[in-house]
């Protein structure tokens, strides 16, 4: 008995790295604005949620607080359409801030951290579906997409590239959060469509490298605002 449970331990010593490596890397986006009184803490939480090694973050500031007296100057409408796109395709009636989007499907107040990691650890409960390998080449992006087999299961969806900035801190004169400094990681500065993967197979997709953000990420979403299926990242 003494040896079949050594015998047993080796092999699953054996099998650990192919465990670990079916866990899916899972994506966190959080909707803020520099205009909001109630998104420091979640913009501190995604600070803190950048730092672990399996997770996507990224910040996308949206416009529609930039009224009430200071313009976030990371706001982008597209961040603002996106959040509208989450909410019809969740049958929610409304949009707020600070809000978080886990995996492309649990949506959490963003400074509620026991609930966001709740959903992060439902996430990482997952088995990935599909792998995603992003390099950088002297002149282009190169996306490898590759279906696991090992499980005999494939997904179709759509790939998107997001480039992102290096941590950076603002002093906000007006407004809600007038007089406070406030640091901002991952802030999203583009977003583009790199291709559609139909989930037959391997395949290879490549794009021009960004001009703008130090780190980039891939999002294979089922459709524009469905579920996050792979997500991937690069620190440049």
């Amino acid at each position: 008995m003494r040896l079949l449970s050594l015998g047993l331990i080796a092999i699953l010593a054996l099998l650990a790295p192919a465990v670990r490596a079916q866990q899916p890397m899972v994506a966190v986006e959080l909707f803020t604005s520099q205009g909001c009184s109630a998104c420091p803490p979640a913009d501190a939480l995604l600070a803190r949620l950048a730092e672990e090694e399996d997770l996507v973050v990224l910040s996308l500031h949206v416009d529609y607080w930039d009224y009430l007296g200071w313009r976030d100057r990371f706001a982008r409408p597209e961040n603002t359409r996106r959040q509208k796109l989450y909410a019809r395709a969740h049958h929610a009636r409304s949009i707020y801030t600070p809000q978080v989007i886990v995996q492309g499907r649990w949506r959490k107040v963003g400074s509620d951290e026991a609930e966001v990691r709740a959903a992060i650890a439902m996430a990482r409960a997952e088995t990935a579906r599909v792998a995603l390998e992003l390099r950088e080449l002297p002149d282009r992006l190169e996306l490898h997409v590759r279906p696991l087999a090992r499980i005999g299961f494939a997904e179709a969806g759509v790939l998107h590239l997001v480039s992102y900035d290096r941590p950076q801190t603002v002093r906000i004169e007006r407004g809600e959060n007038a007089g406070r400094e406030i640091t901002y990681v991952n802030v999203v500065r583009d977003w583009m469509r790199l291709g559609v993967w139909d989930g037959r197979g391997e395949a290879v997709f490549s794009a021009p490298l960004p001009v703008m953000g130090r780190g980039l990420a891939v999002l294979l979403q089922d459709g524009p605002v469905g579920p996050i299926l792979a997500a991937t990242r690069l620190e440049r």
